[in-house]
This record gives structure tokens, C-alpha cells and sequence, in this order.
């Protein structure tokens, strides 16, 4: 299978990124694997919870998320409009894992070597126009109904981010469902507004303000969100994310 589509004009690309800073590409993957990521996630049953609020983050994990009935799974959804411009977000997480027991997870972690190996490395290294891509960091994500990300820029005081790198994994998204990736201007007015769509890769330099619209409906949007990283800084001691076992 083909990572990558070889028919895609990468000077285009690197010229319309360089040019506004964003751009959207269709068709990004070869098929096979497009097709093949978007079975994996439909039928894999790892999905976290994830959410933050006024109460800091807290992780559901797949097990304890199912039992829980659809009610008190919206009890956890925070506001969309929390107070001094927090970030909060809503929505389900997949971590690849090639050594994991689950080969679901393992499909997704062989996807996860492909974006680091040499070649795609080196690939996205033109495409940016930045020698100092070491890695593709990021997880897949799930957001259903009342699932959100309020505004934020991405910028991480644990990592050195260079550009995000989102691949939409959605068949078929209405227009009036919601979900769409919302990239701002400075002052949060919308520059452009991405409705999901399947196999469409989307960079965009980091920082930059962006949101993603609160979903409407009980469709499935997933999403593989990460970021060309330049190199991680050394974590900080935090006690902001509960784990609910």
C-alpha cells in the first residue's frame, strides 16, 4: 500500500502553505490505506475519554466510558464558552500502539511508524520548508455529539510544535453537523472554515489560533490530529489531569 498519493503537487503545497500559512490537501494518502485507517477506527473499541474543563482534564478509559450510560456521558461534556478564554474540549482518543495486545491499535501504531520513517520525515521537512521536523507526534480522535475544542493555538510548553498536521477520516459529513476545523484570525474572527472530509490532510503553522465546532449529531467524526514536532522539552510536574479507573 501507498502512504502517500504519489500523484499530489507538492511545490503547490509548500507554495500555498509558505504563501498563507494553511493548507488543505485532498486525496493526501493512497487509498488503500486511507480505506484501511477508516475501517480500523470504525471498528476499534480503545477509545478514551477526554475532556477538560473547570476542573482540569480527566480521561475516561474505554471500559470504564462504555459502561456509562449516554446521559451521564453528557454530564461530562464541559461548557463551550468557559470564562477568561480556558481551553476546554470534549471528544474520544485512540493511541496507536504497535506492541499493543490489540490489533486495532497495533494498525494504527504501523500508520504512526510511516509518518516517522525517513522518507515522510524528509518529505514533510520540503514541504515546510524546515530542516528541523524529528518527528510526527499525535493520536486519533473520535467526537461525537456535544464533543468540541474551544479556541487555542496549540502551542505546548512541553514540545516544539512546527506545523500541525491533521488528517480528516470522515465519510460523507454533512454541512449543518457541525465539527468543522475553525482557523482564526488573531483576534478569533473565522479566516477558514474546514468542514471534515475524508483522506484531506490539513497543515497549518503553529501557533495559530483555531477551534473545532461542536458536533451536532451522533455521526462519527474522526480525525489522525499531530503535529510536525522540532524536538520535546523536558515535561512538566503537573496535576491537572484526573484518571477515572
Amino acid at each position: 500500500m501507498q502512504l502517500v498519493n504519489p500523484t499530489l503537487d507538492f511545490d503547490a503545497i509548500r507554495a500555498t502553505l509558505a504563501t498563507q500559512g494553511f493548507v488543505a490537501i485532498p486525496d493526501f494518502l493512497g487509498a488503500e490505506t486511507a480505506e484501511l485507517l477508516a475501517d480500523t477506527l470504525k471498528n476499534t473499541e480503545a477509545w478514551e475519554f477526554w475532556s477538560r474543563g473547570e476542573d482540569g482534564t480527566v480521561v475516561f478509559p474505554p471500559e470504564r466510558w462504555q459502561a456509562l450510560s449516554e446521559t451521564d456521558r453528557a454530564r461530562h461534556i464541559p461548557t463551550t464558552q468557559p470564562a477568561n478564554n480556558a481551553f476546554h474540549y470534549a471528544y474520544e482518543r485512540a493511541t496507536p500502539d504497535p506492541a499493543s495486545s490489540d490489533p486495532t491499535l497495533r494498525t494504527l501504531g504501523a500508520f504512526m511508524q510511516a509518518m516517522n520513517s525517513p522518507g515522510y520525515l524528509d518529505l514533510m521537512r520540503q514541504v515546510i520548508r524546515n530542516p528541523k521536523v524529528s518527528k510526527v507526534d499525535g493520536a486519533f480522535s473520535r467526537y461525537r455529539r456535544g464533543h468540541f475544542l474551544s479556541p487555542h493555538t496549540d502551542a505546548n510548553r512541553d514540545q516544539v510544535r512546527l506545523v500541525a498536521h491533521v488528517l480528516g477520516l470522515t465519510r460523507d459529513w454533512a454541512p449543518d453537523w457541525g465539527g468543522e476545523l475553525t482557523l482564526c484570525h488573531a483576534d478569533g474572527t473565522p479566516e477558514c472554515v474546514l468542514s471534515p472530509a475524508f483522506n484531506t490532510m490539513v497543515l497549518f503553522t503553529v501557533p495559530r489560533l483555531h477551534h473545532v465546532r461542536q458536533v451536532k449529531v451522533d455521526t462519527p467524526r474522526y480525525s489522525f490530529f499531530s503535529w510536525l514536532v522540532e524536538r520535546d522539552i523536558a515535561p512538566h510536574s503537573t496535576d491537572e489531569t484526573r484518571r477515572v479507573v
